[in-house]
């Protein structure tokens, strides 16, 4: 493949390594020879693994549809891609653990849809943050799962046929193709968000491959990776085979040394867990515990975020948000406190 593009050369290896994944589901082969750590795969395009400033995801997830803005959201927050944000069922969230569990995607093959397992052929489990939990929370009580039933493993018809309630469907209860949603949801976002210029009627939406739904995952990551999550933490989230291939596509936004210390502002807005850090900083809380963030990336951050707070600093005292809720986690750092509070909201069943 030494005369073609690395990206045409990725998306031949990509659908060979998909007609794998469809015969190990088959039984006919134990693992996926391309998904081997010896094998190393083109680097994907500059381009194509660039992230988004923090400002632009959310602006652009602002203005999508209500109805579909819950993609962008559980996209940006937990780093999920499209195919797995669209086969997302409220059995795969564990509020009470703060957990989301990837256990299939919706695939588009000649027309047709379908389930499969998430890219590599393995599940896993991410962290799932409050607000996202939240924004979730009260989607399910304004769109209630609708249960879809298709292939699974192909678009062949003779294949067994499952059923599953998923998150996110039409209106008319079918699962989500991710071309209509593209064109239909996710560009119109775009434009509104003035990443793409608007289309002039009866014209295509220029956008270029670099702002696919996809730049959310690596927007995720790169947030992620600048808060000082280690690699290996970040590659188990991602559904990485190997932290080599997380390094490969985000050793630039890894904080470089002379940064250590420095905690950005931007994981609080989508919901993010900061690292701990030392005393000079808040504790974060979520369902699974506690981290740490500076006092002034509190203010920066509080609007993106779906948390109440209750500060008590050495300068004195802030409050944001009026529903009492829950304390979900309180700390003491010196003689700094924060407490962040969610609203009441139960389990999926």
């Amino acid at each position: 493949m030494s005369d073609l593009s690395p990206r045409y050369s990725r998306q031949i290896l990509s659908t060979l390594s998909n007609i794998f994944e469809t015969a190990i589901d088959d039984k006919r082969l134990v693992r996926n020879p391309l998904r081997a750590k010896s094998v190393r795969w083109p680097k994907a395009p500059d381009d194509q693994r660039e992230a988004w400033p923090l400002e632009t995801a959310l602006r652009v997830r602002d203005s999508i549809n209500p109805r579909y803005r819950i993609a962008a959201v559980v996209a940006l927050g937990c780093g999920l891609r499209q195919g797995e944000v669209f086969g997302l069922s409220p059995e795969d969230v564990d509020f009470r653990r703060g957990l989301l569990r990837i256990r299939r995607q919706v695939q588009l093959l000649h027309g047709r849809l379908y389930f499969t397992l998430p890219k590599g052929g393995k599940t896993r489990v991410v962290d799932m943050p409050s607000s996202v939990a939240s924004a979730l929370a009260e989607y399910f009580m304004e769109y209630p799962a609708v249960e879809v039933e298709l292939p699974w493993g192909g678009p062949e018809p003779d294949r067994e046929r499952e059923k599953f309630p998923l998150i996110l469907t039409t209106t008319y209860g079918n699962a989500i193709r991710a071309n209509i949603f593209n064109v239909d949801v996710w560009k119109p976002a775009l434009a509104a968000a003035g990443v793409i210029p608007m289309r002039k009627q009866g014209e295509r939406w220029k956008a270029s491959r670099k702002d696919g739904f996809h730049v959310l995952r690596h927007t995720y990551a790169s947030v992620i990776l600048e808060a000082g999550e280690s690699v290996v933490t970040l590659a188990r989230w991602l559904g990485h085979s190997s932290p080599t291939i997380t390094l490969d596509f985000y050793a630039h936004s890894c904080p470089r040394p002379a940064g250590r210390g420095a905690v950005p502002s931007t994981p609080c807005s989508i919901g993010l867990r900061e690292p701990h850090r030392r005393n000079d900083s808040l504790w974060c809380g979520n369902r699974r515990g506690a981290a740490l963030l500076r006092p002034s990336s509190v203010f920066r951050s509080l609007q993106s975020c779906l948390l109440s707070v209750s500060v008590n600093a050495p300068g004195g005292q802030w409050c944001g948000g009026s529903d009492p809720g829950r304390v979900l986690a309180m700390g003491e750092v010196g003689r700094s406190e924060a407490r962040f509070i969610l609203p009441r909201f139960s389990p999926a069943a």
